[in-house]
């Protein structure tokens, strides 16, 4: 693990990025910020985090063969090492909010970004993106946010926390990149936020329906079943889950 650190960045995902196009940058590179003035989230969104208080990083991990179609395996590897870290704090009712959020009791405590690089049809690396709610203790324009302080009820060091989520995340890819894939979807599913649960989603034209979360497909997608028995597969941009 190479860290490099900045008191303030647009983005660590965008440094990292323009840094790989200068030089030739080591895998298990981690840009961190204790401030991002342009943080971004899912397309479409930002990352908002108050200066100091969190955890904003940025990790590089090359591959030296892997299939793109399997690329919702870099989801399950970094949600999956994140939610473990966390668990070893003691936050109470930690789970994986699908596509890769962490969520503490149904509250939002951990956004994930992965942008793959392709090789044909190989993935050659994944810039992985963090945003952590650690130390932050106010989120008065996201009530559906929180933080580990919240939660246990004291401050925790940023660079232990920064240390251990890294090493977490570069010893699981190469651990798990050869298990069974069955297995490793197995293993998300048993952690995902409203697994087997009826809940309500909202569909791209606003309409709201029941239907019981099944997991995941192969392709990362999430699987709904409706009340009238019929299934269908989502991406990440065409339902969300009404909390």
């Amino acid at each position: 693990m190479h860290l490099i650190k900045f008191d303030a960045i647009d983005s660590t995902s965008n440094y990292l990025r323009r840094l790989m196009v200068k030089e030739e940058v080591k895998d298990g590179t981690v840009i961190w910020a204790l401030q991002q003035t342009q943080g971004r989230g899912q397309p479409g969104k930002t990352w908002n985090s108050e200066g100091g208080k969190n955890l904003t990083f940025s990790i590089l991990n090359c591959f030296s063969e892997f299939p793109a179609k399997d690329h919702f395996l870099v989801n399950i590897w970094v949600s999956l090492a994140i939610k473990q870290v966390l668990d070893n704090y003691g936050i109470p009712n930690l789970r994986i909010k699908w596509p890769n959020d962490i969520m503490a009791d149904r509250k939002k405590i951990c956004g994930i970004l992965i942008e793959n690089q392709l090789r044909g049809n190989q993935i050659k690396h994944s810039i992985i993106g963090i945003g952590l709610n650690v130390n932050q203790m106010h989120f008065p324009e996201l009530p559906n946010a929180t933080s580990i302080s919240n939660e246990i009820g004291r401050f925790v060091v940023l660079e232990t926390l920064l240390d251990e989520i890294c090493k977490a995340i570069l010893n699981a890819i190469p651990d798990q990149v050869h298990l069974p894939i069955a297995y490793q979807r197995e293993a998300y599913e048993k952690e995902l936020f409203g697994y087997q649960e009826k809940m309500e989603y909202e569909d791209l034209s606003g309409n709201r329906f029941l239907a019981v979360n099944l997991g995941i497909d192969p392709q990362g997608l999430l699987v709904l079943e409706r009340e009238d028995g019929s299934r269908s597969a989502h991406d990440f941009q065409s339902v969300r889950f009404i909390l």
